[in-house]
Order: C-alpha cells, then sequence, then structure tokens
C-alpha cells in the first residue's frame, strides 16, 4: 500500500537566484491539483499540471512554488 499523504520542499540558489518548490499531498478521491506560481513562472502551470496528472491518479496536490531574483536589472536609458 502506498499513502497519498505526503510533504517535500526543496530550495536552489544558483547565479542571484533562490528558487523553492514546495508539494503537498492528502488523501481525495479525485484528482485535484493546485499550483501557487508566481507570475513570471504562471506559464509553467499546464505542463507541470500535465507532467503531474500523468503521474497521479487521484489525490489533493498543492503545488508553490517561490521566486526570488537578487540581481541587478539591465537597463539602458536613451537621453
Amino acid at each position: 500500500m502506498r499513502s497519498m499523504t505526503g510533504y517535500g520542499k526543496a530550495k536552489i540558489n544558483r547565479e542571484m537566484i533562490d528558487l523553492e518548490i514546495e508539494i503537498k499531498s492528502v488523501n481525495s478521491r479525485f484528482l485535484d491539483l493546485r499550483f501557487y506560481l508566481p507570475r513570471d513562472l504562471s506559464f509553467f502551470e499546464t505542463s507541470l499540471r500535465k507532467r503531474l496528472g500523468a503521474c497521479l491518479g487521484r489525490g489533493a496536490i498543492e503545488v508553490r512554488i517561490n521566486l526570488s531574483d537578487h540581481r541587478e536589472p539591465k537597463l539602458n536609458l536613451n537621453k
């Protein structure tokens, strides 16, 4: 028997960018995927939904992604 309840969290820091991913799952009769993504990464939701849907049959899954970009913006002023 495999449990449907779980929690996982991962962090990565590269080139002044911090990425944190947190996944929670609880038992549920149907597959319920909820995503909390920053606006900059919202285009990933469709592909994440397809990949998770292919692996999971049921459960309430919550995916939270936090992104912090500490790089200096590259701006050019045209006087």
